[in-house]
């Protein structure tokens, strides 16, 4: 059964023709990143208290069944009781719908751990946003019936890592019925892209963590295609183009479907699940490589090959690698050792001490400076500050990971914002990425006449504290 509580419109349209799906990725070995610094029919549930952050050392396989919070029934409504779950039959299925203009229902998707700072993210933005329902990596919130949202609205979450208007979800017994719910559900309306994709069932400290599409996401997309095809001889793109309309389809549950839409209103909503196709080359020393090609494409820094870069943390050199594949020079900063597969690249330099140990001069020439240290942010901010700030360095612009040692740290991600935009960097923005562990991407951009203020921006220079 379909249960919807927001509306699509608009016809199918003719975009490719029906070709083969894609393929299941084969999952990959992790490897150590750098170490310096819709519904089953069911029967009503009793609501439960609101999320809380939890222990990752505690997470289960029982975990799930201890995390649910739901609505009221009348908030999504309830199927028919579960005696009649062998029954269902394609004829049976519902569309509940309402006018796409008064949406009631956003969705957003996380890290495993980080709902309690995305409900809290979105309760400072929009407090008349009351939140609804949650899985672990998937939140739903109501949305103010006396507010009117655009088709487009994008919220711009640090803490979600996809998000858009719920539709309701489906859920059925087989993989068959409920794409064909699916594809009768949206009949009558148009969408560009397909996004398909389950939420995390780990935490991100796990070694075995993967944000990318899993082998049940790729086999549920590959079901929805077939119908798609079936009923409409056409196939939706799965990379949307900028601005286009995405339908996207969640695996929270082994039956249950969560359905909503988005605009592709940024990069990474291109993606199903936010995630972009990357891939970790044989040739890569860590995962970190990931982290650095994410967060590069994201901040979309004007990099060019041929100007010089300091990372800070650079051991073992995933990150390193990544730099010097888009033509960087680049200087490590660690005290731990680095590969010698990055250690033998020309353009590849090794200093083998503490950040703070810097001398000044290292630093002439350098346009850009990532950090990525296991320590606090507060440390981090420091050792960054005093080599940005320096009259005789001239950082146009950074790549900063914060550390979340704990999740209490994410209340302070403003403060740690605001001091960034303190050393002149007009443009400030974070985002917890995709192969993020606990943690948060912080890019800064200076503007291009703007040098190395040596002390903090006065406030008139200083942009609008939202990010």
């Amino acid at each position: 059964m379909f249960l919807a509580n927001t509306p699509t419109r608009r016809a199918i349209a003719d975009l490719q023709p029906c070709g083969q799906a894609p393929a299941i990725r084969a999952e990959e070995e992790d490897e150590d990143e750098d170490t310096d610094d819709v519904e089953e029919i069911v029967t009503p549930v009793e609501p439960i208290e609101q999320i809380d952050d939890f222990d990752e050392d505690d997470f289960d396989d029982d975990f799930d069944d201890d995390f649910e919070e739901e609505l009221e029934e009348e908030d999504l409504g309830i199927e028919t009781g579960a005696a009649e779950l062998e029954d269902v039959d394609d004829e049976d299925a519902e569309f509940e719908s309402a006018d796409i203009d008064r949406p009631r229902f956003l969705f957003a998707t996380c890290q495993v751990g980080a709902e309690g700072a995305l409900k809290q993210e979105v309760a400072r933005l929009w407090p008349s946003f009351r939140f609804a329902y949650s899985r672990p990596g998937f939140l739903t919130f109501r949305l103010p019936a006396e507010e009117t949202f655009a088709p487009d609205f994008h919220p711009q979450l640090v803490f979600a890592r996809a998000a858009g208007f719920s539709l309701g979800k489906i859920s059925a017994p087989t993989l068959k019925v409920r794409a064909d719910e699916l594809c009768r559900a949206i009949a009558a309306h148009k969408f560009d892209a397909l996004h398909v994709w389950q939420r995390d069932t780990q935490p991100a400290s796990a070694r075995t963590f993967d944000p990318r599409p899993t082998p049940s996401a790729s086999e549920a997309e590959a079901e929805i295609l077939k119908r798609w095809c079936e009923h409409f001889g056409s196939q939706p793109a799965r990379v949307a183009e900028p601005n286009g309309r995405v339908l996207d389809c969640t695996l929270v549950e082994g039956d249950t479907w969560w359905i909503g839409e988005h605009r592709a209103r940024s990069d990474e909503s291109r993606f199903p699940g936010g995630v972009r196709d990357l891939r970790l080359p044989d040739s890569m020393v860590s995962r970190a490589y990931l982290k650095m090609e994410e967060a590069l494409a994201w901040s979309e820094l004007p990099i060019q090959a041929g100007q010089r870069a300091v990372e800070l943390g650079c051991a073992p050199g995933g990150a390193s690698q990544s730099l010097l594949s888009h033509g960087l020079i680049v200087l490590g900063v660690d005290p731990a050792e680095v590969d010698p597969r990055v250690l033998g690249n020309p353009n590849f330099v090794h200093l083998r001490m503490r950040g703070s140990e810097v001398r000044r001069r290292r630093l002439r020439g350098v346009r850009w400076l990532t950090a990525d240290m296991n320590v606090a942010p507060q440390t981090t901010l420091d050792t960054v500050e005093a080599l940005v700030t320096h009259p005789t360095v001239n950082v146009q612009g950074l790549l900063v990971t914060l550390k979340l040692l704990e999740w209490e740290m994410a209340a302070h991600l403003d403060e740690y914002l605001s001091r960034i935009r303190g050393w002149g960097y007009a443009h400030v923005r974070a985002k917890q990425l995709a192969f993020n562990r606990q943690e948060i991407c912080v890019a800064a951009l200076r503007r291009k006449r703007e040098r190395s203020p040596g002390k903090s921006a006065t406030s008139a220079e200083r942009p609008s504290s939202k990010h």
